[in-house]
């Protein structure tokens, strides 16, 4: 049986006991194998006490936990405060980790070198190769090296060489895959397609009266209203914006938009695009909930009282887990043509739009089709289960067996 690692990110651990995507797909890998015992698989993760006592019920996945040393946090925290308090660097996010970042890649490397894996997937983060680059691990795994990619790559981090021996860039979309291609100049051959999944059993548009019942009494939500839902966070990209200026232009009668995760309202420290977009609001703030932080254990629950998700992506989204998300829990999606969107979209359960001029005008229109014609939304509504099904995690740990034995 082949010894298979995952290099995850180091950011956020597995099991994804703090959320993640990626962490939340590498963990539905995990639980499928445990049942189909396929692979002997083992795991490099950042160190987190939760995900220590969940990775103790797996048989079938070893576990290497990287903990961060004290020394280095404390610097960290000085670091830190040096560069954004003192010399007021934008992006604080970015500063935030800087020295536990090199000593995971460090430790990581660590352990390649003192080990012997038939396959390393790195997952999606550049910087891992550089756990590759540290004692020369490219050159002891030249053809074991594999990248799953999920993202595009926004720095090769002194790293273009040995990301170019990669023996397989597997893709979460065509989109990602003709991407990679042109920014490593590598043969499409190198590459494959892997498409993301999400549990289907969760996301299945059922929800209990008494959960209804509370989510309506708490977001003052009445039985004769429509609602659109939005879920992702408030930056342009993500295209909340035009989700708001549309919302004045529909005819439908009682519509509520409920925006899932994100509010700004009260905050002092709003940036120039939050504030634009409270000023847009003002005028229709009865029919718009902004819910706040939403645990991601319970979103499901919000998809299931929609009527259709209005996710109308700006940028070239590689996927979109949103998507199928509303999709499996038979919500029709209103979005955009971006990046690998379409791939994920079928006929008959979303409406996809161009990114121009008069996309506003066309996501109010969308929505008035929808929600006017019951026969319509019913028979989107149907398209969205049968299509999702495809997507689910069974199907993908299937997909990622036959694909990891044929590369």
């Amino acid at each position: 049986m082949q010894r298979i690692v995952f290099i995850t990110t180091g950011y956020m651990p597995v099991p994804a006991v703090n959320g993640g995507a990626v962490e939340t797909l590498i963990e539905s890998l995990l639980n499928e194998n445990e049942k189909n015992k396929n692979f002997e698989f083992e795991l490099i993760s950042t160190y987190d006490s939760k995900a220590f006592q969940m990775s103790r019920k797996y048989r079938n996945t070893k576990f290497s936990f990287v903990k961060t040393s004290r020394i280095i946090t404390f610097f960290d925290k000085i670091l830190y405060f040096l560069l954004v308090k003192v010399l007021k660097k934008d992006k604080k996010n970015s500063y935030k980790f800087i020295l536990k970042r090199l000593e995971y890649l460090y430790k990581t490397s660590k352990i390649l070198k003192t080990s012997n894996y038939d396959k390393i997937i790195i997952e999606n983060n550049p910087t891992l190769f550089l756990t590759l680059k540290f004692r020369k691990n490219y050159v002891k795994y030249k053809d074991k090296y594999y990248y799953h990619l999920h993202n595009e790559i926004n720095n090769f981090y002194g790293c273009y060489d040995i990301m170019k021996e990669c023996k397989n860039i597997i893709c979460i979309s065509e989109y990602i895959r003709n991407y990679v291609v042109d920014r490593l100049n590598i043969s499409i051959n190198q590459t494959s397609i892997l498409k993301n999944c999400i549990d289907i059993k969760r996301f299945d548009g059922h929800i209990s009266d008494f959960d209804k019942k509370n989510i309506y009494q708490k977001y003052n939500i009445k039985t004769k209203d429509k609602i659109l839902i939005f879920t992702g966070r408030i930056v342009p990209e993500k295209g909340i914006l035009e989700v708001v200026k549309a919302l004045k232009d529909i005819k439908t009668k009682n519509v509520k938009l409920v925006i899932v995760g994100g509010n700004f309202i009260g905050k002092n420290d709003k940036s120039f695009y939050e504030e634009k977009l409270e000023e847009e609001c003002k005028s229709i703030q009865n029919n718009i909930i902004f819910t706040g932080f939403v645990d991601y254990s319970i979103i499901n629950k919000f998809y299931a009282i929609s009527d259709v998700a209005v996710l109308p992506s700006l940028w070239e989204e590689p996927a979109g887990l949103t998507i199928l998300e509303a999709l499996s829990s038979g919500v029709p999606v209103i979005t955009t043509k971006s990046g690998g969107i379409p791939e994920y979209v079928e006929d008959g359960s979303a409406i996809l739009l161009n990114r121009d001029e008069n996309l506003v005008k066309n996501i109010a229109f969308s929505i008035d089709k929808i929600l006017g014609d019951k026969k319509l939304l019913c028979s989107m509504k149907k398209n969205c289960i049968i299509n999702s099904k495809k997507y689910s995690i069974s199907a993908y740990f299937e997909n990622f067996t036959n694909l990891i034995k044929k590369i």
